[in-house]
């Protein structure tokens, strides 16, 4: 396991975004577009632990709902359970139809989900609308 990319931007004031796939490529492709759209990017290849969430202190998580043999799904509980990471919008990303998506979602208290191949426009609109709604609370 494996922190893949952290870029240290402290001293800009860019929004932090949290994108966790097992699948390195497109882990690759989903931070470029997102850094391209304004965003400072972590970037995981493993489920993260609540301590790594609130140490990244994301506006959004993009999650992947199988990493490996872990459970995005349950990924996404721990951190709704936590007190303190809650209200952090979870995001769930697969390749399964988006009925079963859907369910997922729901189940584990998501605040959304994307099928893929995600699209570059529909990642950096969802990115930039919790980073707003994150600015306004």
């Amino acid at each position: 396991m494996e922190q893949m990319e952290t870029l240290d931007f402290a001293h800009v004031d860019m929004p932090a975004v949290l994108l966790v796939d097992d699948n390195k490529d497109l882990l690759w492709l989903m931070a470029n577009f997102l850094k391209r759209g304004g965003f400072m990017v972590h970037t995981l290849d493993h489920a993260p632990t609540v301590k790594e969430v609130g140490n990244f202190a994301p506006v959004v998580i993009f999650l992947d709902v199988e990493i490996g043999r872990q459970n995005g799904v349950d990924t996404c509980l721990s951190i709704k359970g936590d007190a303190k990471l809650a209200r952090t919008p979870v995001v769930l990303v697969s390749s399964h139809t988006n009925d079963r998506l859907r369910e997922e979602a729901a189940r584990c208290g998501a605040d959304g989900y994307l099928q893929k191949p995600v699209e570059p426009g529909v990642l950096i609109g969802l990115a930039q609308r919790y980073a707003e709604m994150y600015r306004a609370a």
